[in-house]
């Protein structure tokens, strides 16, 4: 898999971004106020949901793919298989932190089950949980609550439309957006574990 100068840069400062990882990152889940360092440290940012990207591609979900270098593809409703880019699902995953002017990349992880995304800035905290009822009730359009069909990709807002599907980083823009001065994204571990979802703040 060709790596871009963002995905390179993530790579070469992890070794210097051990210490903090393990114990900075973990301890900013517990504490109201964002773990600090210098600037440019790697942060993780978490699991990566490879089928909302495979979507934004005109595709219909991932799928494991021995054959791709990432280990996955998209798979389309044609039957084709396109491999693709962990590094490039973590840029779309995590466009609001990049429009913020962090960096966003992929880890080295050789399992193609186990990759994470990751952030160069120099602050992380865990800003809470997200409500999503109350997001779809805000929305308006008629929406009640919300519901979930399978993954943390499978949102929606109720009753249940082919448009009502969530988008997590809204809800924690909506959340916490005016609460903290840092830019809030969707965090989790695994993108199969729908009930354990949070939002993060970066900086």
């Amino acid at each position: 898999m060709h790596r871009n100068p963002l995905v390179r840069l993530a790579v070469v400062l992890m070794a210097f971004a051990a210490a903090v990882l393990a114990g900075a990152a973990p301890a900013s889940a517990t504490t109201d106020r964002p773990t600090t360092a210098v600037d440019n440290i790697v942060l993780s940012s978490g699991g990566v949901n490879l089928d909302a990207y495979c979507r934004s591609l005109g595709a219909v979900y991932a799928v494991r793919y021995s054959a791709s270098p990432s280990g996955w593809s998209c798979q389309y409703q044609e039957g084709l298989r396109q491999s693709l880019s962990i590094g490039q699902a973590c840029q779309y995953q995590l466009a609001p932190l990049i429009a913020a002017g962090l960096r966003v990349g992929e880890d080295s992880g050789s399992d193609p089950t186990q990759r994470r995304c990751l952030v160069v800035g120099s602050a992380v905290q865990n800003l809470g949980g997200m409500d999503l009822a109350g997001y779809c009730k805000n929305l308006g359009r008629g929406y009640n609550g919300s519901t979930n069909v399978g993954g943390v990709d499978g949102w929606y807002c109720t009753p249940r439309t082919a448009t009502s599907r969530i988008d997590l980083n809204a809800v924690c823009l909506w959340q916490y957006g005016s609460r903290t001065t840092l830019t809030p994204a969707a965090f989790f571990l695994s993108a199969a574990d729908a009930y354990r979802i949070s939002c993060y703040g970066y900086r």
